[in-house]
C-alpha cells in the first residue's frame, strides 16, 4: 500500500482549502468565497455521507484495516479541533469576519466527524471479472488469478502463472479476512479464484 497516501491526503486537503480560502478571502468578492466554502461543505458531507452507507452495508466494496488507519483518524480530528479552535478565536476577537469564522467551525466539525468516523484504508472491490484493490496499480483479472492469500500484515495474490502480487502494511484480524472471505466468494461468480485465510 502505498505509504501515508490517506493521512498526506487529509492534510493537504486541509492546507489547501485554508492556503486557496485565505487568497480568496483577500479578494473584494464574497460570493466567490461563499461558493468556495459552500463547495468544500458539500464535499466534506458527501464523504461523511459516504462512511456511513459503508457502516449500513450499502455499498460494492470491502474495507480492511491497515497500519495507518489510527494515524488518519488522529490527523483529521486533530486537524478539525484546530479549524474550530482558530475561528472561535476569529469570532470572538475581530468583527470583519464572524460570518466566515462561523462557517469554518462548520467545516472544522465536519473534518472532526470525518475523523470521529473513520473507516479503514484499505479496499477490495470485484465488479464482474475485474478486482481492484487499493495500494496495487491497475485491476485484476480474476479469472487469471489462482489464489489469494490473506495474512494479518499483507495480501498476497497468485496469478495462473505462479507470478506474485504482494499489498502490505496491513492490520487484518481474524473478523476483517473472515468479511474478505466472504466477499470474495459473494462476487466471484463462476471463477476459480481460492481464497485462503491465514489469519488466526
Amino acid at each position: 500500500m502505498r505509504k501515508y497516501k490517506d493521512d498526506i491526503k487529509t492534510i493537504l486537503q486541509v492546507l489547501v482549502f485554508g492556503i486557496i480560502y485565505l487568497s480568496i478571502s483577500t479578494i473584494d468578492n464574497p460570493i466567490v468565497s461563499i461558493m468556495f466554502l459552500g463547495l468544500w461543505i458539500g464535499y466534506l458531507i458527501y464523504n461523511l455521507y459516504s462512511k456511513f452507507q459503508y457502516r449500513k452495508g450499502n455499498a460494492n466494496y470491502i474495507l480492511f484495516p491497515t497500519v495507518n488507519d489510527q494515524y488518519s483518524k488522529v490527523t483529521s480530528v486533530i486537524l478539525g479541533l484546530i479549524v474550530c479552535v482558530l475561528s472561535v478565536v476569529a469570532i470572538v476577537w475581530t468583527d470583519n469576519f464572524r460570518h466566515y469564522a462561523a462557517l469554518g467551525i462548520l467545516v472544522g466539525m465536519l473534518v472532526f466527524c470525518n475523523g470521529i468516523f473513520d473507516l479503514p484504508k484499505g479496499m477490495l472491490k470485484i465488479e464482474g471479472n475485474e478486482m481492484t484493490i487499493a495500494g496495487l496499480d491497475g485491476k485484476i483479472d480474476i479469472r487469471q488469478v489462482k489464489e489469494l492469500n490473506i495474512y494479518n500484515d499483507r495480501i498476497v495474490i497468485t496469478n495462473i502463472y505462479n507470478e506474485n502480487q504482494r499489498l502490505g502494511n496491513l492490520e487484518i484480524d481474524v473478523v476483517s479476512a473472515q468479511r474478505i472471505d466472504n466477499y470474495i466468494l459473494n462476487n466471484k461468480k463462476e471463477n476459480d479464484l481460492k481464497t485462503i485465510n491465514n489469519v488466526c
